[in-house]
């Protein structure tokens, strides 16, 4: 049992594998895409998680967390323990646990919030939201002679309402090998997909202005982590978006890099 102000995403929907990637779709998707107000990094909310299970094999869990769809401009410094009177997100999950030389997990697991949202063909008010996910992570090969290298693939899927989210479903697909170079065991390479379809009701939104209809919406990312020192590592980044927002749009390239220290 966890109670106290809690990111609640971190325990129903956060990619295990996000942390190789500067998109933070391939992390947390059920934040950036759905719109169910579940707590999240750095904007916790009051909440409380049971589970049952151990560490390997099968495990179940739940959580009732306080839905506020901003909780920065409702607690600015972080320390407001104030419970949502008109929103409560409540959150489960099932899955398996593998152990050994090759981890992993299958999980399945949802989202539901209680309180009022906007359609977004309408503008009218709305009861309830949800999101739905399945997620498959595992490391497929380690070398048995040093377990920093190895490879580990994921795939998650996630759907939601298509009248209260712009995006009704999304597909995440991410490889990453350790110690791609065998004297190098602490860098990675890393490779991210992501397949977004946005709904008929934001496709009339778009529609209804003199805009498009939407569609498909694709993102590639590759990156490489170069760890320089044991507490410094560089991590360039490039992307490549196909029909951005789900439009026909001119496709678009990012790149970039980023730095992290470990005190």
């Amino acid at each position: 049992i966890r109670i106290g102000q809690v990111a609640g995403v971190d325990e129903f929907g956060a990619q295990p594998y996000g942390g190789y990637f500067v998109n933070n779709q391939l992390g947390y998707a059920t934040n950036l895409e759905f719109n169910s107000s579940i707590p999240f990094n750095a904007g916790a909310q009051p909440g409380v998680i049971f589970e049952v299970g151990r560490q390997e094999g099968l495990y179940a869990k739940a959580g009732l967390f306080s839905g506020k769809p901003d909780p920065f401009n409702n607690d600015k410094h972080g320390v407001d323990f104030d419970i949502e009177d008109d929103s409560t997100v409540y959150a489960a999950e099932v899955g398996y646990r593998f152990g050994g030389d090759l981890p992993g997990d299958i999980r399945i697991g949802g989202h539901y919030n209680d309180g009022t949202f906007t359609r977004i063909d309408t503008g009218a008010e709305v009861d309830d939201n949800y999101v739905v996910y399945a997620m498959a992570n595992k490391t497929v090969w380690q070398d048995p002679t040093d377990k920093k290298r190895g490879i580990d693939l994921g795939i998650s899927a996630f759907f939601a309402p298509t009248s209260r989210n712009a995006t009704s479903s999304e597909i995440l697909v991410s490889a990453a090998y350790r110690g791609i170079i065998p004297c190098r065991p602490d860098d990675f390479l890393s490779f991210g997909f992501v397949r977004n379809d946005f709904g008929d009701e934001a496709s009339d939104a778009s529609r209804a202005p003199g805009f498009g209809s939407l569609g498909e919406e694709y993102v590639l990312e590759l990156s490489y982590k170069y760890q320089v020192t044991p507490a410094f590592a560089i991590q360039p980044d490039i992307q490549y978006i196909l029909n951005p927002s789900g439009t026909s749009r001119s496709d678009v390239f990012v790149a970039g890099f980023r730095t992290s220290i470990n005190f």
